[in-house]
C-alpha cells in the first residue's frame, strides 16, 4: 500500500475594500474643521491647500471653490497639494475638499479662508463742472 501526501499551499491575494473617509483640509499645514469659520490670512501670502482622502481603492480628490469650480484634481491619491503663490482678495471665500471613489458615495468637506485685503482704496473725488 502507497500513501502520498499531498501538500497544498494557496495563497490568497485579497483587497480590503474600506469605506471612503471624510476627507480632512488643511490650510498651510494647519488642519481646518468646516466653513463655521474662515481661516484668515493676508494679502499677498503664500497658502497651501491641502486635501487628504483615506479610502482604499485609493480615491480621486477634488479641490473646489465657490460652486463647483474646480480648481485642482489628483487621482490615484491620497493627497492633493494645491498653492497659491500670492494670495488676493478674490481668494476669499469657500472651497471643498471631494473624495470619489467608484462603488462609494463621495465624501466632502468644506473650509472657508478669508483673505485681508492690504490695501483698500477709496477715492473721495471733487469733480467741478466747466461754466
Amino acid at each position: 500500500v502507497t500513501i502520498f501526501k499531498l501538500i497544498i499551499s494557496v495563497n490568497l491575494l485579497y483587497f480590503y475594500v474600506s469605506d471612503l473617509d471624510k476627507p480632512l483640509a488643511y490650510i498651510n499645514g494647519k488642519q481646518v474643521q468646516g466653513h463655521d469659520s474662515a481661516f484668515p490670512m493676508s494679502e499677498a501670502e503664500t497658502v497651501n491647500l491641502s486635501c487628504y482622502v483615506n479610502s482604499n481603492p485609493v480615491p480621486q480628490i477634488k479641490l473646489t471653490k465657490g460652486v463647483a469650480v474646480t480648481i485642482s484634481e489628483k487621482k490615484n491619491n491620497d493627497w492633493l497639494n494645491h498653492t497659491i503663490e500670492s494670495s488676493q482678495c478674490s481668494d476669499t471665500g469657500t472651497y471643498k475638499c471631494l473624495g470619489l471613489s467608484t462603488g462609494f458615495n463621495n465624501t466632502e468637506n468644506s473650509f472657508g479662508l478669508n483673505v485681508t485685503c492690504k490695501y483698500f482704496t477709496t477715492c473721495f473725488c471733487n469733480y467741478q463742472m466747466a461754466n
